[in-house]
């Protein structure tokens, strides 16, 4: 009887994972990013939206509160454009919203 409880539900587990991601794709283009409330999002190679960064554990493990914004800067490294965690004193309006 264990056995056959084993069995089933591992099967539960495989269909349960297969409906997961057996959905349509979001329809967002690749490495496009937007905020959804504090959360930064980024869409995959499969075209879902997939969690960059929640912006409300960063500010949780900093000493600063962090909101979701959308950034197009130049640093040392390159060009850096799209939504994530900045510090709320960091930005435009100064995270009031």
């Amino acid at each position: 009887m264990v056995n056959v409880a084993r069995a089933c539900s591992g099967v539960l587990l495989l269909l349960g994972g297969c409906f997961a991601h057996c959905r349509p794709p979001d329809g967002c283009a690749r490495t496009e990013t937007r905020c959804v409330g504090n959360v930064a999002q980024i869409c995959d190679a499969n075209a879902y939206w997939t969690v960059l960064a929640d912006c409300n554990l960063v500010s949780a493990q900093s000493a600063e509160r962090f909101v979701c914004e959308f950034v197009d800067e130049e640093t040392d490294e390159g060009r850096v454009t799209g939504h994530t965690c900045m510090p709320a004193s960091q930005t435009q309006d100064g995270g009031s919203r």
